[in-house]
């Protein structure tokens, strides 16, 4: 799909979409450089847009600069009528405050031209969007660190431009028990329900130090006019803490999972690192995956019935009925394209292939997570440690392939962006 000139971080992310079926074909998107020696790959990218033609692709969109800014994260989306959209966080110079959010629409069989919209001015480095088939809204969500701006964007997909904007929760705390939302993801209910979710992280960023000690969400059932918790409707923005307002992501097993900094007990160095990838509802529950590698490498997995918030027991070893076990921190949900998202639930990700080597799995539940089975995986193998960023279609095409794709590390600088497709 790409040479070996893409950066490291191509396709950053398997919390944001990086690739998309509609009724115009498959398109992706992924970072690459712009000839610029030595600069940071996190922040000297550029995007691209590529179209599958059903045996190879063809790049329809190369974005230029953005006043004087590089592209920091990506995520696309598509609607009904096959328009795309692209949401971008940028990095201009040296103050994130001043890098704005920019949304990229395509109109269907349109890719040269597409309408720039400015959503955010504040610092939002990390995004999550999502096409809301209920409301006919594009809904973005933004999170950035230390930021007391709107977070959650209703857009029109007709015009591109930002119908509505709400700040979902505060900028840190400096408070003992608060927590700090990092990596946002957003996922559709079955009767129009926004489930937005996210990585707490407490307050001891502040600190310098970031400890992933669980994740956590909020639900919207009325396209983001308003937002519950456990305790039922909130008052925005919260200010989320270890006991709410947020429903958590809980450690059945071990409920005393937060620490604040000051504790003695606290685990430095990212002694606790549980950052959530996968976000999904189907057949009746959400879905959670998350992972990583402290204090020992992990793939954490976790359901809950919705509705009633009821959590089955959360496993921090996350393994299909015939034993094949996930690589931590990697990978994410996508799903048949149902009215009341009761199809096949299917998770993309890696697995120990032995050796030094990983290789790419899907696993598959049909029966709401009860039991989840190996679907399918590659031939082809790769370091162990060099596969990164695994990101499925969040809504399988219609034909009902799983397409995907990832970034495989080839150098200190370098990158492979691969696609993947399920015949």
């Amino acid at each position: 799909m790409s040479n070996s000139s893409e950066p490291f971080r191509a396709t950053d992310g398997p919390w944001w979409q990086h690739v998309v079926s509609t009724s115009a074909g498959t398109f992706a998107i992924y970072k690459y450089e712009a000839g610029i020696p030595g600069g940071d790959t996190r922040t000297s990218g550029y995007f691209k847009l590529a179209k599958f033609n059903g045996a190879s692709w063809t790049t329809v969109y190369t974005n230029s600069a953005i006043s004087g800014g590089q592209v920091e994260n990506i995520s696309i989306d598509a609607d009904s009528s096959g328009n795309l959209y692209v949401v971008a966080s940028t990095h201009q110079g040296s103050s994130w405050g001043k890098s704005p959010t920019l949304l990229y629409r395509f109109p269907a069989g349109n890719y040269t031209n597409p309408k720039i919209t400015r959503l955010s001015i504040g610092s939002s480095d990390k995004i999550t969007s999502m096409y809301d088939s209920a409301h006919s809204t594009e809904d973005v969500l933004l999170m950035g660190q230390a930021s007391d701006t709107p977070q959650f964007f209703t857009v029109d997909p007709s015009t591109g431009a930002a119908t509505s904007e709400v700040q979902l929760w505060k900028g840190q705390s400096s408070q003992p028990n608060s927590t700090v939302a990092e990596y946002p993801e957003l996922t559709p209910g079955p009767s129009g329900e926004i489930f937005a979710g996210w990585f707490t992280t407490d307050n001891g960023i502040l600190a310098g130090i970031q400890n992933y000690y669980d994740a956590a969400f909020i639900e919207s059932p009325d396209g983001g006019s308003t937002w519950y918790g456990p305790g039922g409707r909130l008052t925005l923005p919260i200010n989320d803490t270890n006991t709410g307002p947020a429903y958590e992501v809980v450690n059945t097993n071990d409920p005393i999972e937060f620490l604040p900094y000051t504790n003695p007990r606290y685990p430095t160095n990212r002694g606790n690192y549980n950052a959530m990838n996968g976000f999904a509802y189907n057949n009746g529950s959400l879905f959670f995956m998350f992972g990583g590698p402290t204090p020992a490498p992990h793939t954490s997995y976790a359901t809950l019935a919705w509705p009633g918030a009821t959590f089955a027991n959360r496993t921090d070893s996350w393994r299909t009925a015939d034993g094949n076990q996930f690589v931590a921190n990697e990978g994410n949900f996508s799903q048949n394209d149902t009215p009341n998202l009761t199809g096949t639930l299917y998770f993309t990700g890696a697995t120990p292939a032995g050796g030094g080597n990983d290789r790419l799995i899907v696993a598959n539940t049909t029966n709401g997570g009860a039991t989840w089975c190996t679907y399918a995986t590659s031939t082809q193998t790769y370091a162990t440690g060099n596969l990164h960023y695994i990101d499925p279609a969040r809504i399988n095409n219609s034909s009902g392939e799983i397409q995907a794709v990832f970034t495989y590390v080839t150098g200190s600088r370098t990158a492979i962006v691969y696609f993947a497709q399920d015949n």
